[in-house]
């Protein structure tokens, strides 16, 4: 591991206001690899965005991952409650797509009968 390189701006002019957390990786901590953030690529309702970035902002401490993380933990626990158990572990490298079907139509409903 390559040793931490210190900061070109000296001291963290914040630290007296809000002293660095002793855990962590701002406690210059060794992160598992498994723990390490992945970065995804998603679209945002720009609304949404900023009020994101707003609450960062105004949020000392609080990171735009930290936020994003929060927030879709909430919502697959959210998912999970209503369908009363947690979903299953996908097989692979399943695609993430949507499943193909009629517009509308779950994935959970079964095909719709022709005539």
């Amino acid at each position: 591991m390559r040793p931490r390189r210190s900061s070109t701006l000296g001291d963290d002019p914040l630290a007296a206001v809000f002293p660095p957390s002793s855990t962590g990786p701002a406690a210059h901590q060794e992160v598992p690899r498994s723990a390490r953030a992945i970065t995804v690529g998603v679209s945002l309702d720009p609304e949404v965005l900023e009020r994101a970035r707003n609450a960062v902002y105004w949020t000392p401490g609080l990171t735009l991952t930290a936020l994003a993380t929060k927030a879709l933990a909430a919502a697959v626990d959210d998912l999970e409650h209503e369908r009363g158990q947690r979903f299953a572990a996908r097989a692979g490298n399943a695609s993430l797509r949507r499943p193909v079907g009629e517009l509308g139509a779950s994935p959970q409903d079964p095909a719709p009968h022709t005539i």
